[in-house]
């Protein structure tokens, strides 16, 4: 299942006051490091966890509204194939973002059979953001609507992640944790920790596709 980041978060899970308190630092000397390291640490638990931490933009790219377990069909097929299936969002829950931001799912587009691009009315979907990871449904009484047959013809752009105040505070000891080991070995490429592993383990996700 093709999906990409569109736009990384700028922010990180803990500040870099946070972890030199962590790692008992007192001076500036380290603050560049301490700095990378808190980006690596944060790289190191999204992608065993399989979600963004912080808000940041994904795109889904899809062949059509068919689901992910109907990729492998042949294009005749995937055109006529679970038409109201829900799609899977990968990449962890939605963020909850504020009025003027716009909703989490931003737009569903579609190549239409004429190959021409729309916009899918926010009407004829629903999200599910109580699952994880959260799905797209059509909404009552509504079907998805035919595609063309070619690789990108669905493309849904969403935002994942927590805000800042809203990082669960395992989470956030975590990356303080990743952080002060891999302060103490002078690398971000580390193996398995399994004190972070243990922290981490009730935020991990499946992967999708």
């Amino acid at each position: 299942m093709p999906f990409r980041l569109v736009e990384p978060s700028e922010l990180t899970p803990v500040t870099v006051d946070e972890a030199k308190k962590q790692l008992r630092l007192e001076t500036p000397d380290d603050d560049d490091q301490v700095e990378r390291l808190i980006g690596a640490a944060t790289k190191y638990i999204e992608e065993r966890c399989w979600r963004g931490l912080m808000q940041q933009q994904w795109e889904l790219v899809l062949p059509g509204f068919c689901g992910p377990s109907a990729l492998e069909l042949p294009g005749w097929v995937r055109g006529q194939f679970k038409m109201n299936e829900a799609l899977k969002l990968p990449r962890g829950h939605l963020a909850t973002l504020d009025e003027e931001d716009g909703p989490a799912v931003e737009s569903v587009k579609y190549i239409d059979p004429n190959g021409v691009e729309r916009t899918l009315d926010v009407g004829d979907y629903s999200v599910d953001n109580v699952s994880l990871p959260p799905v797209l449904r059509p909404a009552y009484g509504k079907s998805w609507p035919s595609t063309r047959d070619q690789w990108d013809a669905v493309r849904i752009l969403y935002t994942v992640g927590w805000g800042i105040d809203e990082v669960p505070e395992d989470v956030k000891q975590a990356v303080l944790l990743a952080v002060s080991e891999m302060y103490e070995k002078r690398t971000p490429e580390i193996g398995e920790m399994p004190a972070v592993m243990a922290l981490i383990g009730p935020y991990r996700l499946n992967e999708v596709g």
